[in-house]
Formats: structure tokens, C-alpha cells, sequence
């Protein structure tokens, strides 16, 4: 029984390696995305767009001074595809 228990752990162990590199390798990716490293590719022409803008409260701890901010999203849309993304960053 305490061979099984040791199994168990070594296989979890190596499993958990190999999921974190797959996370590593997707966070590098997004990394370059951000950074423009990596080559655009047009996948769909968008036929619509969806424009989404969110105003959200802010109030500062130390001195109760409330201010406003507004984020805004855009969702391109087309036939097979959509993209997702941030309209003040585009």
C-alpha cells in the first residue's frame, strides 16, 4: 500500500510539471502578442462590431475623493471568428 501511495505522488508531481509548461508556454505567447512579436494574422473578415463601455466608481481610501473611470472593450465578429479586446489599447 505505501508503494501505491509513492506512485501516486511521483506521477501527480511529474503531471503538475508538465502543466505548468504548458502555462509558461501560453503566458510567453500572450507576452509577445502584447509586446507585437508575434506576425498578425487576419483570420475572418468582421462583418459587426460590439463597442462596450463600463464607468466604474473609484474612491480613494486615504482622502474619500471619488472619481470616475470608463474601460472600453470592442468585440469584432465575423463568420467563423471573433476577437476580443481592448479599444484604448488597439
Amino acid at each position: 500500500m505505501d508503494i501505491l501511495k509513492r506512485i501516486t505522488i511521483i506521477f501527480c508531481f511529474f503531471l503538475s510539471f508538465s502543466l505548468l509548461k504548458a502555462q509558461i508556454v501560453i503566458t510567453k505567447q500572450l507576452q509577445d502578442r502584447i509586446d507585437g512579436k508575434l506576425s498578425k494574422e487576419q483570420l475572418d473578415k468582421a462583418t459587426h462590431r460590439c463597442i462596450y463601455h463600463y464607468t466604474q466608481q473609484i474612491t480613494e481610501r486615504e482622502t474619500g475623493a471619488v472619481t470616475y473611470q470608463t474601460d472600453t472593450m470592442a468585440l469584432d465578429f465575423g463568420k467563423s471568428f471573433s476577437v476580443y479586446y481592448d479599444w484604448n489599447k488597439a
